[in-house]
């Protein structure tokens, strides 16, 4: 079977591997994503210094409480999560060997690029762009589509 591993800390590190089948233990679930559905796909695109302030803004409300977190960590933890490129948490390289099937609601704000939205649909050998999703006008053909994809790639039970 396929299983995707973290190889180093830090942003992106992931490797899609083969992997023998696991034994499971009492209480535990082998987990297939069948189908992926990404909402406003967040990434980078000349835009980093808006995800710092943000962060920084969360950070700064929660220092008076934490005493015990280092400064270290509080960077550390914003780099993890904001200082990769393209869409912060895996690669290009990740995206174009993903076989799950994705639905990508295109983002059209700062935080979430539209060229980011787009690159995810073209790079994913399996995906779906759905460029306007939440306009009140098509909400409902919207939840319609969303449904249509998920039933078309849920296995048989």
């Amino acid at each position: 079977m396929l299983a995707l591993y973290k190889t180093a800390p830090g942003v992106g590190n992931l490797e899609l591997r083969e992997a023998p089948r696991p034994e499971l233990q009492a209480g535990e679930a082998l987990i297939r994503v069948a189908a992926a559905g990404i909402q406003q796909t967040i990434g980078y695109q000349d835009n980093r210094q808006a995800f710092y302030e943000m962060f920084n803004g969360w950070a700064d409300a929660l220092r008076a409480s934490r005493p015990d977190v280092p400064p270290e960590a509080w960077e550390s933890f914003r780099a993890n999560m904001y200082d990769g490129g393209f869409v912060f948490n895996v690669t290009r390289e990740f995206i174009r060997f993903c076989r799950t099937p994705m639905l990508v609601l295109m983002g059209k704000d700062l935080y979430h690029p539209e060229s980011v939205s787009r690159e995810v649909a073209e790079l994913a050998p399996d995906a779906v762009l759905v460029e306007r999703w939440r306009e009140p006008e098509v909400v409902g053909q919207t939840v319609a589509t969303v449904i249509d994809f998920l039933r078309s790639h849920t296995p048989p039970s």
